[in-house]
């Protein structure tokens, strides 16, 4: 069993991992495509880190859209809006 200190070290740094991947993300959309003051606060609302590697993954083809790119992380978002306006 691991420990409370070794639970939060652990959520912690994965936090920092999602928060570096939505970073690199973000300059790459900004460099490449023009998005609007809302789609870039989705980008950022994203925390998973697989989901984030994906879109990361995306930009990077030639033929990849701004749309391409974000819808690999919409599932994600919608998700969380969903959660957290849920009364459970």
């Amino acid at each position: 069993m691991i420990s409370f200190r070794e639970k939060a070290r652990r959520e912690g740094e994965a936090i920092g991992k999602a928060e570096g991947l939505a970073e690199a993300l973000l300059r790459q959309l900004e460099r490449r495509f023009t998005l609007n003051s809302v789609e870039l606060e989705r980008v950022r609302e994203v925390s998973d880190v697989a989901n984030l590697q994906a879109a990361l993954d995306e930009i990077i083809e030639p033929d990849a859209t701004a749309k391409s790119v974000v819808e690999k992380l919409r599932y994600v978002v919608r998700l969380y809006r969903v959660a957290a306006v849920s009364p459970i």
